[in-house]
């Protein structure tokens, strides 16, 4: 079964826009009088931002049914522009269909005329703003403050910053692009790979401290978490992920001496691999809020480590290197 918005989310979502349809160009009412006295015609209907289940408009694969069934990922349309923006998902895009419902929610409190109401969704609005550059859901997400909010914007701001690392990363190990080659002599070769080793190192202690951060923002139990600190951990995060890629494109990109050309390669194969494991954070987080009733501590071990039997490789390389050298330059 998709999952479905719950009677209290369909309730409050028509409200907060009036029983309005919430696309901009429409804005119809979308409930009235009904023929018999006792009852009232409604057009309107809870639509999906994000699709509930695969092949409908917007899915994400990605998403629990938790999120996709949260009033974050809800907007109230009225019939024909609910089946407007599900026949055509590249044309009516999530960032899109969110801006309408902002849009169309600050509208209603500026009708309603209540200055207080309108100036305490204003500073609900710069409080997101202040958090940069992330998707409007995310925002909504944060704004809505849900049960486990916490997890869920960090689960997604997760997927929002490695994806461009990840896909680098990929592109990295396909082949898909080239950069003009640094030519290091055998002088330069042993101190610039220890260097590199040394800054691996470091990217790893960085990505612990960075999830013990993360832990800290969520906020004691009970307490609600500090959506600033959320955001920056994870946003660090994702520049931590980039400077694994960075370094395994250094080593990519590198000439050195002949003798040791398939180092390179290797060590840029073992930069590559914690990115592979990194994604592994937010889906743990969303199996998480998935149970009916979460309660009580869950572990995920996320060893950043080198692939099996790399280290012993780089050794092989070195040696056979080392001796075509030592050959060659007698």
């Amino acid at each position: 079964m998709p999952p479905e918005f719950s009677l209290k989310t369909i309730d409050a979502l028509s409200k907060r826009v009036a029983h309005r349809c919430s696309n901009p160009d429409c804005s119809k009412l979308t409930v009235g009088p009904n023929t018999e006295p006792s009852k009232a015609t409604s057009i309107g209907e809870a639509a999906h931002i994000y699709g509930a289940q695969p092949g409908s408009a917007r899915y994400r694969g990605v998403m629990s049914d938790v999120e996709r069934s949260m009033i974050a990922n809800a907007i109230w349309l009225c019939r024909d522009c609910h089946g407007l923006i599900d026949r055509d998902g590249a044309r009516y895009p999530a960032e899109l269909i969110l801006s309408w419902k902002s849009y169309q929610e600050e509208a209603v409190l500026r009708e309603l005329g209540k200055p207080g109401e309108l100036l305490r969704f204003q500073i609900a609005r710069r409080e997101t703003d202040q958090l940069g550059e992330i998707p409007l859901f995310i925002k909504q997400v944060i704004e809505e403050k849900a049960d486990f909010w916490e997890y869920i914007a960090t689960a997604e701001l997760l997927d929002f910053h490695l994806q461009e690392p990840i896909r680098r990363a990929i592109q990295l190990k396909k082949g898909l692009y080239t950069r003009p080659k640094r030519s290091i002599d055998i002088n330069e070769f042993n101190n610039w790979f220890q260097i590199k080793i040394s800054e691996l190192a470091d990217e790893a202690d960085c990505l612990k401290q960075l999830l013990s951060e993360l832990m800290t923002a969520w906020g004691e139990p009970g307490e609600s978490g500090n959506p600033l600190d959320i955001v920056h951990a994870c946003r660090l995060y994702g520049q931590c992920a980039q400077r694994f890629v960075d370094i395994a494109e250094e080593a990519m990109f590198v000439r050195p001496p002949e003798e040791f050309e398939s180092i390179g390669r290797h060590f840029a194969r073992g930069a590559l691999y914690p990115t592979e494991r990194l994604p592994e954070i937010s889906a743990f987080m969303r199996s998480i809020i998935a149970q009916p009733n979460p309660q009580g501590v869950f572990k995920l071990d996320l060893v950043v480590e080198l692939p099996e039997g790399w280290p012993e490789e780089f050794s092989r390389l070195m040696d056979i290197g080392t001796k075509l050298y030592l050959k060659n330059n007698r």
